[in-house]
């Protein structure tokens, strides 16, 4: 599976669009740390 196809499968999990800034400033450090 691609690694984008993953994040996207986890932000549907998370609830908000994967194309959102919100998600992504929620995930980014989560994934990063």
């Amino acid at each position: 599976m691609e690694p984008a196809k993953q994040g996207r499968a986890v932000f549907a999990e998370a609830g908000p669009a994967p194309s959102s800034p919100a998600s992504r400033a929620l995930h980014a450090p989560a994934k990063r740390g």
